[in-house]
């Protein structure tokens, strides 16, 4: 309805700790979405957020993770604060 009514959705592969997180990018193509935040946390939807999968991430990623932009379908670029770019075309099992 054009973001008139808003519903809470709850991540539960997040639920679980001892902190809250700030995401920093939030990015839709069609029904995919990605989100991106503070303390490392990558966040997939296949189906307009109605289910989140959260894609682990290598630490060794230089940087924090501050832009994300889905690209197509199962496809994504990542910025780092770093200035390191990422793409994906698997859902982001790999970068």
């Amino acid at each position: 309805d054009g973001g008139n009514t808003w519903a809470p959705r709850s991540i539960p592969s997040a639920e679980d700790e001892d902190f809250n997180y700030r995401f920093n990018s939030i990015s839709f193509k069609g029904k995919e979405g990605w989100i991106v935040g503070k303390p490392a946390i990558l966040l997939y939807t296949p189906d307009a957020g109605e289910s989140w999968e959260r894609i682990p991430l290598s630490a060794e990623l230089p940087g924090d993770m501050v832009y994300i932009k889905a690209t197509n379908e199962k496809s994504a670029e990542m910025v780092t604060d770093e200035g390191a770019i990422y793409v994906t075309s698997n859902r982001g099992y790999n970068w």
